[in-house]
């Protein structure tokens, strides 16, 4: 839903059809169109904190229909300097197709689903490394992280901060190995702070 939005925000043509209603200023269409290009690159390269509070201000409702996402975008944020009418929002649809993947649902946007899977081959890297090494410790093949580390060439707090990877839930491992992982899951994030990673499958899934 974060990619839809942020493809319709670049799309300059459909924003000028929903703000260019008649009596507004050449200027202040332009402005609107600025700080959505804004928005949009913030959406797809900003720190996960700022997107969650863009979508949080950007999004005001969105109805899960049989084939489509009807999503309303709040008119307002594209501007600081917006004094239009606040209930006059943005309409967009986006298509959607429902796949069944065991027992759960899956949301696949339309526009997305001829592109091929694109595996991650660092991601994919970091958890078979975390795996060995994790295995490595547990059986006694190495006596500690720092083993794995002398061994490995590399320090320790590199080690500690892969071997969490060892617990990605099943389903998140399948995905990671698919290439159908979020674009933005990537081993930096995962390994660099960025992510509090609980044991908890359900929760890993809710987080990632």
């Amino acid at each position: 839903m974060i990619g839809a939005a942020a493809r319709a925000l670049r799309n300059r043509a459909f924003l000028v059809e929903q703000i260019g209603v008649p009596g507004t200023a050449a200027h202040r269409i332009s402005e609107l169109l600025d700080g959505a290009k804004q928005i949009a690159a913030a959406l797809d390269n900003g720190p996960t904190p700022a997107r969650a509070r863009l979508i949080h201000e950007l999004l005001e409702r969105v109805v899960v229909g049989d084939d489509a996402l009807a999503i309303t975008l709040r008119r307002a944020a594209l501007s600081k300097t917006y004094t239009g009418d606040h209930n006059d929002p943005i309409h967009l649809t986006v298509p959607v197709q429902f796949r069944r993947r065991g027992v759960e649902m899956k949301v696949v946007i339309a526009d997305d689903t001829d592109k091929p899977a694109r595996p991650d081959p660092a991601l994919i890297k970091s958890v078979v490394r975390a795996h060995l090494w994790f295995d490595d410790v547990a059986t006694g093949r190495a006596i500690s992280l720092q083993a794995v580390a002398d061994r490995e060439g590399i320090t320790e707090g590199y080690v500690r901060r892969l071997i969490p990877l060892a617990f990605l839930a099943p389903h998140i491992v399948e995905a990671i190995l698919e290439g159908e992982q979020p674009v933005d899951l990537t081993a930096a994030r995962l390994t660099g702070g960025d992510i509090n990673l609980p044991l908890n499958w359900i929760e890993q899934r809710q987080r990632l």
